[in-house]
């Protein structure tokens, strides 16, 4: 059992695995905007039926229209960015409710009153990579995200990139002198509409120079989450493209709302599954139920997790997880053109200091050791976010 300090997120809560113990990580920051969001619905409840919008940012009354009125007084959901773990601190980025920040916390005592580096509206930030005066990190701008760095102590943000691209990932090399991050590029059409992400490719900003090299892509591959290992090689997680049906314009314009209500209505139903143990949907639909608790959207991907088990389980894995095998985490090796495969049905990772990995496969977290002895570290599923000590 590893001994270090594991971080680990689902991109809504966070936690910590300390010497074989899971701990969770509530937010501070979280707990008081919920605490303080209750206070003023309660100040202003004689007027509940004048106001324009509900708390989720619906018109009041769209969700028990459409079938969910549990969640009209729901407070927004949080969104993890990104953590660090810096001399046994918990450093991590939280957004809410239109406001983000990047707070810090002990682990060791979470019940600790927890700091705040920066704090403001509009500050939409994921990933932290620490080189000793900032952190790399992804700024998000509309539908497009860029690399900037965030400067302590003041918690100083400056963008570095631009364009029509979606670039993530962001992590200092060994030397840190460098910043690799994965890119994707919009295409467009003759008449300059969106034709959507191309592949993303393993890219490498040079801190001094601010010069710019593609080091690896695959023309039918995502590839994301690049790591510099002890030895120089590359680490990444590598996904297919995914497959997009063909699209006509007028029926698709037709369907939009359609398919707008019901993303919303699968997402917030999906949501209470996850925190209240049961549908949302009016009657109790066991079928919508079932189907829904099979088909989760992860990171974008619609994927089958029933199914998705019963493959892995029928492998003979060890731990069969909840990812499919087609999305593995791949090493270049220095000098090298080709990625190898390191393990497949990965859905994050990261280092352990003395060696070996810590593994996400969307339902255990896992240790695997630099000769491939796998051990399981906890049962936590749909972890997209893991750290240890820097």
């Amino acid at each position: 059992m590893a001994k270090e300090t594991i971080l680990f997120s689902n991109g809504r809560e966070m936690g910590a695995i300390r010497e074989g113990n899971t701990v969770p990580l509530p937010s501070q920051r979280y707990e008081r905007y919920c605490q303080a969001e209750r206070e003023i619905r309660r100040q202003h409840q004689w007027k509940k039926n004048t106001d324009s919008r509900g708390s989720l940012g619906f018109p009041e009354g769209f969700l028990t229209q459409m079938g969910y009125p549990q969640l009209e007084d729901q407070a927004p959901v949080p969104r993890v960015g990104g953590m660090a773990l810096l001399g046994g601190i918990l450093y991590y980025t939280l957004q809410v409710g239109g406001v983000g920040g990047l707070y810090t916390k002990d682990p060791a005592a979470p019940e600790k009153q927890e700091g705040v580096i920066v704090h403001r509206q509009g500050m939409l930030t994921r990933g932290l990579s620490w080189n000793g005066a900032s952190f790399a990190v992804t700024v998000e701008d509309g539908p497009w995200r860029h690399l900037g760095f965030l400067t302590l102590p003041r918690g100083e943000l400056t963008v570095v990139t631009e364009g029509d691209t979606v670039e993530e990932g962001p992590s200092w090399s060994r030397d840190l002198q460098r910043v690799w991050f994965s890119s994707a590029g919009c295409g467009r059409d003759a008449a300059g509409a969106s034709t959507g992400l191309g592949p993303a490719a393993i890219c490498r900003l040079d801190a001094n120079t601010m010069e710019l090299a593609e080091v690896y892509c695959s023309p039918e591959h995502r590839c994301l989450s690049p790591r510099e290992g002890a030895d120089g090689s590359l680490y990444f997680l590598r996904r297919p493209l995914r497959e997009e049906k063909e699209s006509h314009p007028i029926r698709d314009a037709v369907l939009a709302p359609g398919k707008v209500a019901k993303a919303v209505g699968g997402w917030l139903d999906l949501f209470t599954q996850r925190y209240a143990g049961e549908t949302l949907r009016s009657g109790g639909d066991a079928k919508a139920k079932q189907k829904s608790q099979e088909e989760l959207v992860i990171e974008g991907n619609l994927i089958n997790v029933r199914r998705t088990l019963e493959e892995n389980q029928s492998r003979g894995e060890k731990h069969p997880g909840l990812i499919p095998h087609s999305w593995e985490l791949v090493r270049l090796a220095p000098g090298g053109k080709e990625p190898e495969s390191i393990k497949k049905g990965i859905l994050a990772y990261t280092f352990l200091p003395g060696g070996g990995l810590v593994l996400s496969n969307g339902r255990h977290i896992l240790s695997l050791s630099p000769d491939g002895r796998e051990e399981l570290l906890a049962e936590q599923p749909m972890v997209t976010m893991l750290e240890t000590g820097w």
